[in-house]
């Protein structure tokens, strides 16, 4: 049997969603089956965290679908024109905000480590100090050496800046509000003693000073939309600076 929307014109909304969606379980089944997790999670009140809700995802797409469905008009009547106008100017603002943010924050915060590695090789650096007791050691420095990499950049731990004269200094971020460890902490303190800033020759975005990444972390997203404290100092301190000794 074909559908058509010409037969169906005539109907109002109103009357056309109330009767016919509760005698056709095909329209509220899907909604019931996407609410069911969230129902159970509240009853039993077991840990909240984001994949116990996806299933609800489907009820919501779907009530969507069918409002537009619904309101099949606008798009046959003489409003289709600047309804399709406003879906377009939406559209197009949605894509280039998340290309924006695409570009600043998740792209250049994830490739932290190759950019670290072209900055060191275009200025003909192959050694570089780093403390001894370097935060996110793992993170940063244990998997820097791409195999394919021809050059490869040796790190040197130190305990001091003072045995660092006349070279590079890798300085990690002291902020323990990062995915890197679950926003377990709020500062890791200062790798040295002494001023740092009047040394620093390049800096670089990392995971720990994105406002994006730090979102796949459950506590990290709970301390940062719900509590507020992670702020733009905690995130400024998530950079991975160099400083020339």
């Amino acid at each position: 049997m074909r559908f058509s929307l010409a037969n169906r014109s005539a109907e109002p909304p109103g009357d056309f969603f109330l009767p016919k969606a509760v005698k056709r379980p095909v329209l509220w089944t899907p909604l019931l089956l996407s609410w069911l997790p969230l129902m159970a999670i509240e009853a039993k009140q077991v840990t909240q965290f984001g994949r116990t809700y996806f299933p609800c995802l489907a009820g919501f797409l779907f009530l969507i679908a069918w409002t537009l469905f619904l309101y099949r008009k606008v798009w046959e009547g003489k409003y289709r024109k600047y309804f399709l106008s406003c879906l377009t100017l939406f559209l197009t603002a949605h894509i280039a905000l998340n290309v924006y943010i695409f570009k600043t924050d998740v792209w250049d915060s994830r490739m932290f480590s190759n950019k670290i590695y072209q900055w060191l090789i275009k200025h003909h650096i192959h050694e570089i100090y780093i403390a001894e007791n370097m935060p996110y050691y793992k993170n940063i420095v244990a998997y820097f050496n791409n195999p394919k990499y021809r050059k490869k950049i040796v790190f040197k731990k130190i305990r001091s800046l003072e045995e660092a004269k006349g070279h590079y200094v890798l300085l990690a971020p002291s902020t323990g509000k990062s995915i890197w460890d679950n926003c377990s902490a709020d500062d890791l303190g200062p790798a040295f003693p002494g001023e740092t800033k009047g040394r620093v020759v390049a800096s670089f975005k990392s995971l720990a000073s994105s406002r994006i990444w730090p979102q796949e972390e459950e506590v990290c997203t709970y301390r940062d939309l719900i509590l507020h404290q992670i702020t733009g100092a905690d995130r400024a301190k998530g950079y991975i600076r160099i400083l020339k000794i």
